[in-house]
């Protein structure tokens, strides 16, 4: 991230976020595309969950991510996955999921998906921007490598679910099997 300005300062006294002797404000100036992204780091990294931001080598945690997501969510971030690096604007990723009529649902779409990457200690996986201005629509994005991640998950999932449907085991036994259980439920397909 460049860093265009930096000023530390005392808070003053009636600043409404002061609530500890001991705060500095800092003001910083920095890209319109990274200032959303900086805030919500920033806010995980206040509450002492560091080193948020996704990385190609948090396998693990995008199973447990995906996991938890409904077909919705999923349809979403597959347009990511799909399309690495490509920005999408929110009427676009309407029109390729179907999922939501307004950009209020997608809104509330991706806020969920948000919420269950704050408690696995991520920051959400997508990047957006506002290239037109922060008046103007917003475009979306994942970065390749998350992409990469993301899709090996997704295969995974869609592999343990095609095998579960060849074999039989729907309902209840097999719900609480996760996509790391693939190599064994193949094995066993098999015989």
């Amino acid at each position: 991230m460049c860093w265009t300005g930096w000023c530390g300062q005392r808070a003053k006294p009636s600043s409404r976020r002061t609530t500890r002797p001991d705060t500095v404000e800092v003001v910083l100036t920095v890209p319109a595309d990274k200032a959303a992204r900086l805030r919500d780091l920033t806010k995980l990294w206040l509450e002492g969950r560091p080193n948020a931001e996704w990385r190609d080598t948090d396998h693990d945690l995008a199973v447990t991510l995906w996991e938890q997501l409904d077909d919705r969510r999923r349809r979403v971030l597959g347009v990511f996955i799909d399309h690495p690096g490509r920005r999408f604007r929110a009427d676009e990723l309407l029109d390729r999921t179907g999922d939501a009529t307004s950009p209020t649902g997608l809104t509330s779409l991706l806020g969920q998906t948000q919420v269950l990457c704050e408690k696995l200690g991520r920051a959400w996986p997508w990047h957006f921007d506002y290239p037109a201005g922060r008046a103007n629509r917003a475009v979306y994005w994942f970065e390749p490598e998350i992409a990469a991640m993301f899709e090996k998950v997704r295969r995974q999932y869609t592999r343990l679910h095609r095998v579960t449907r060849c074999v039989g085991l729907t309902g209840l036994p097999w719900q609480g099997m996760t996509a790391r259980a693939i190599p064994t439920l193949l094995l066993v397909a098999h015989f």
